[in-house]
């Protein structure tokens, strides 16, 4: 049987962490063609590339565009991503793609796919984040596509409720819960050790990313942790990249001045998949507004401490807590949470697994019907 050819596309770390698993177990049934988009190519965000090539994943196809920098509108830097990718994508001549979650890079290549008559295979739609640009973009993300890979139920009916049909969302669990078994587990002392952690001091991992649908401003919503940090200086904080996105540029700057001006804090552009769930797995609170911190904090078991609105209408696990860009209130949650851990009942799928076998079967044993036709709910 000749191998059918499947562009995937992974646009950043926090994708390719996500799918790295899926990759490989789909690179031993199809001829995978690895798509990196620019922000794996960015010092500023690690030279994440790497990764993938130490994963022993080859990378086909590479974006050469820089990553958006926020000194041109974010609409006029989408227009410069859409020919690359369509030049890229014609080339290339791919049967079928597959795309993760709901960036505006993903997006870019999910539209030019769909133009192009090529079926889509989308992980992690019907969820919502209402505070980020992202939310929408999801959403058209999962209009493009033709067959959906969801973590849980609700997503599944939210897909239904987009006019998607059932026969085509699968709800075979979280591929982030599996890395987490998956991954070889570091000692906490020489983990620490390599990055230079203090082990005699509290550990607070922040991941800050600009709130772009939002009525505060971003000075304000950098603004209002790092003063809520400061008040609690007895604790080590580390932090990881902000997201390209429309506002990063201020996040970015405020990070690095205030990392220079106080010693109990640390930045990590990048750890890699595996460093950062053994990082996740031994510190003692999350903070911040990122999906990782919904989204993979459970399997750790530790409180994460999400900012603003940025992931409101996600499926919150009883770990999450909430505050606002107030500092006062931020503060008073980093000092109640940072000394508590918390058990949650995990669901043991092989995810990995099961995706890659019905991307195999459908793209070798069904006829893929690109007319989507609209699901109707029948309202009582």
């Amino acid at each position: 049987m000749i191998k059918k050819k499947i562009i995937i596309f992974t646009g950043s770390r926090a994708d390719y962490g996500i799918m790295s698993n899926l990759i490989k177990k789909l690179d031993n049934k199809l001829q995978t063609l690895i798509f990196a988009g620019s922000d794996h190519f960015s010092k500023q965000y690690g030279n994440t590339y790497k990764e993938i090539l130490r994963d022993g994943i080859k990378i086909q196809i590479k974006s050469d565009l820089k990553s958006y920098s926020n000194s041109e509108p974010l609409s006029l830097y989408c227009s410069k991503i859409l020919r690359e990718y369509s030049l890229k994508i014609l080339k290339h001549n791919p049967s079928s793609a597959v795309v993760l979650g709901d960036r505006y890079e993903a997006f870019i290549f999910s539209f030019c796919c769909f133009l192009n008559k090529i079926p889509i295979f989308h992980l992690h739609g019907g969820e919502l984040t209402e505070g980020a640009f992202d939310d929408k973009l999801r959403h058209a993300i999962s209009k493009f596509s033709n067959f959906h890979f969801v973590t849980n139920n609700i997503y599944k009916k939210r897909l239904m409720q987009l006019g998607e049909s059932p026969k085509r969302i699968f709800d075979f669990g979280s591929l982030g819960e599996e890395n987490f078994r998956k991954v070889k587990i570091t000692s906490k002392i020489n983990f620490f050790k390599k990055y230079k952690i203090p082990l005699n001091k509290k550990i607070a991992l922040v991941t800050l990313h600009p709130e772009t649908i939002s009525n505060v401003s971003y000075k304000k919503q950098i603004s209002s942790v790092l003063k809520a940090i400061k008040y609690k200086n007895k604790y080590f904080y580390i932090f990881t990249s902000s997201n390209s996105d429309p506002g990063s540029k201020i996040f970015i700057n405020s990070i690095d001045v205030f990392i220079k001006k106080n010693d109990n804090t640390k930045i990590i552009k990048s750890l890699g998949r595996q460093d950062y769930i053994n990082l996740l797995k031994n510190v003692n609170l999350v903070i911040g507004n990122s999906s990782s911190g919904v989204l993979e904090t459970p399997s750790a078991e530790v409180y994460s401490l999400n900012i603003g609105n940025r992931q409101n209408g996600r499926n919150f696990e009883k770990n999450i807590v909430h505050a606002s860009f107030d500092s006062k209130e931020i503060s008073k949650k980093i000092e109640k949470y940072i000394n508590k851990r918390i058990k949650i009942k995990k669901k043991l799928k092989e995810t990995s697994k099961l995706i890659s076998k019905k991307i195999f079967q459908i793209l070798n044993f069904e006829k893929i019907n690109l007319v989507n036709k609209f699901y109707d709910i029948k309202f009582k």
